[in-house]
């Protein structure tokens, strides 16, 4: 039977290995009979007693090495790594060990090592033939959800090495020869080939599959994207221009400008000339919208996909933006009404653990961030829409001190050039496919 990410290692046993030393040596009589590996099995909670040999497996995973002399061992390596292994959980005939996670994978290994387990003793040494692969890989993000086909889009994630193709909803496939994937494997770049299917993307890579959320091209989400009263919750806007339709950023292959859009401040279509904007103005600009009706709104147009049942967890705020200049100060404030902390959400993505890495974007992108990101959302949809009701909501822009949820603080610094376009308020949903191996199933 199929199991949800089932190769989980057993955690008192990682515990142990984390804190352990290396193997002490035993005296080289322990290999009386050689020095050998005969199989290899997966280990962990799922796996104890598994009797099914693997020749493969990837990073950080547990394994249970069957052979013979392992007393005598003085080292363990893999891929040239050497491996911490508690001496608790070593036999003469058994050895339990983990694949360090930042041992080298294919071409970055050395070849002589490349893909092989090598047991060290005093006097010799045995070398025992098997895969070791990349982690599969993960999608964390994109930069636009709702791309045009034949927009170039970066695709963010984890381990998007040998990466072997992307899939886009409706299944609409890209080949390796056709994206690129940047040195340290967490952007890969593409050109969309069809942009009309919601849905999730796959990625396939050799050493598995990984998937983004949900969220892909959630055109019927959207609640507020004419600045019109149609829906209800638009409400009005301070410092912000009328809708403009010019195409932005006029040169470039990454996603333009939605059909409409306004900007802050308010002079249209001069992206390059508005004054510094100093730490000392605050808040600059943006507009009020009511999210109560925005949510009944996308409830009874996203075709089932947002239902008032659905954990805010699994749901996401997303608009879309255009910030010309390089972001390393400010934040965007969302408010969803009340004037509470528990419906408000600073967003800067430039902020990091203490530090700060400047973001440079390419076109139009999307923010998006799951609704439980509100302190208030704990539970459904349909709790968050009795939480604001009747309120009125806001999205502005802040240039001031940040402070971030492990209490780090980021003083502001002048913004130059100051814009900001805006469009495409959507909830959506923010789910991604459950991860499933065969490995070990009998």
């Amino acid at each position: 039977m199929k199991t949800v990410n089932k190769i989980l290692t057993l955690g008192l046993l990682l515990a142990a290995l984390a804190g352990a030393g290396m193997l002490q040596s035993c005296n080289d009589d322990d290999t009386k009979g050689g020095l050998y590996i005969n199989a290899v099995y997966l280990y962990g909670q799922n796996y104890i007693g598994n009797t099914t040999p693997v020749t493969e497996a990837g990073l950080g995973t547990l394994l249970r090495l069957e052979g013979n002399g392992f007393k005598a061992a003085r080292g363990v390596y893999v891929n040239g790594t050497a491996v911490t292994v508690n001496p608790n959980y070593v036999t003469n005939t058994n050895l339990i060990m983990s694949i360090p996670s930042d041992a080298p994978v294919g071409n970055e290994a050395d070849e002589a090592e490349r893909n092989k387990i090598r047991i060290v003793t005093d006097s010799k040494e045995y070398t025992y033939d098997f895969q070791i692969k990349a982690a599969a890989p993960s999608i964390t993000g994109i930069s636009n959800t709702m791309p045009r086909a034949g927009d170039k889009v970066d695709i963010y994630g984890a381990s998007l090495r040998e990466m072997e193709s992307i899939t886009f909803p409706g299944g609409y496939t890209v080949t390796a020869d056709n994206f690129t994937v940047n040195a340290d494997y967490t952007k890969l770049t593409c050109v969309i080939p069809n942009a009309d299917t919601p849905g999730y993307m796959t990625a396939v890579s050799e050493n598995g599959t990984g998937y983004s959320r949900n969220y892909m091209n959630r055109k019927n989400c959207i609640f507020v994207s004419d600045f019109s009263w149609d829906n209800g919750a638009y409400g009005g806007g301070s410092n912000i221009s009328v809708n403009q339709t010019d195409p932005i950023p006029a040169t470039g292959d990454y996603t333009k400008s939605p059909d409409i859009y306004r900007q802050v401040p308010a002079e249209a279509n001069v992206p390059y000339v508005m004054p510094t904007l100093r730490a000392d103005y605050g808040e600059l600009g943006g507009f009020w919208f009511y999210f109560s009706p925005a949510i009944d709104y996308v409830v009874a147009n996203s075709g089932g996909a947002v239902t008032l049942d659905m954990s805010c967890t699994n749901l996401a705020l997303e608009i879309d933006i255009y910030f010309p200049m390089q972001w390393k100060s400010g934040f965007f404030r969302f408010s969803l009404g009340g004037g509470t902390s528990a419906t408000i959400y600073d967003y800067a993505p430039w902020a990091v653990l203490g530090d700060v890495v400047p973001i440079d974007m390419e076109g139009w992108q999307t923010i998006s961030f799951p609704l439980s990101s509100f302190s208030g959302a704990t539970s459904t949809l349909a709790s968050l829409k009795a939480l604001v009701d009747g309120h009125q909501g806001s999205f502005m822009f802040h240039n001031a001190t940040f402070t971030d949820i492990y209490g780090n603080t980021y003083e502001s610094t002048d913004i130059n050039n100051f814009q900001l376009s805006f469009s495409n308020f959507r909830i959506v949903p923010y789910e991604a496919p459950e991860i499933e191996t065969d490995e070990g199933d009998e």
